[in-house]
């Protein structure tokens, strides 16, 4: 269950892992706060890509839900889509740390349906949004 690379396992190197982890997101914190919203969200892109194994690299499938939803998050559907497309990380810890699950059929089967729920609701959202759009403009 740890990242292991070149003979060397995270028992050897947890300080230096966790320092590295930690110096990043110190430094995320100070460097965000001048940025815009988008250029913001794409800057989370860095602390992501440090907290999870760099070699891990499905997480950037999840940046394009989330330019979808973040930058109206104000709105009661965008927010409820970011939470939704956070909370979806949890059954997948769940699966693989409690129950021992393994990245096979199983486990990627039922993260695409857990992902496709969350197409979904992106679909009914830009539905929303475009029906009320196209009936504004009729009224005009």
């Amino acid at each position: 269950h740890y990242p292991y690379t070149r003979g060397i396992t995270y028992e050897q190197k947890k300080v230096l892992w966790w320092t590295i982890i930690g110096s990043m997101l110190v430094l995320s914190v100070f460097l965000v706060r001048g940025l815009k919203d988008h250029e913001a969200l794409a800057w989370s892109f860095v602390p992501v890509f440090f907290m999870v194994a760099p070699t891990y690299y499905y997480y950037i499938m999840l940046l394009v839900p989330m330019l979808f939803f973040a930058p109206q998050i104000d709105r009661p559907s965008r927010a409820l889509g970011c939470i939704f497309l956070l909370a979806l990380a949890m059954p997948g810890y769940y699966l693989y740390s409690k129950l021992g699950w393994q990245q096979k059929f199983p486990t990627y089967y039922y993260h695409s349906v857990l992902y496709m729920v969350l197409v979904l609701y992106m679909a009914f959202v830009a539905g929303k949004v475009s029906l009320t759009g196209y009936l504004q403009e009729r009224r005009s």
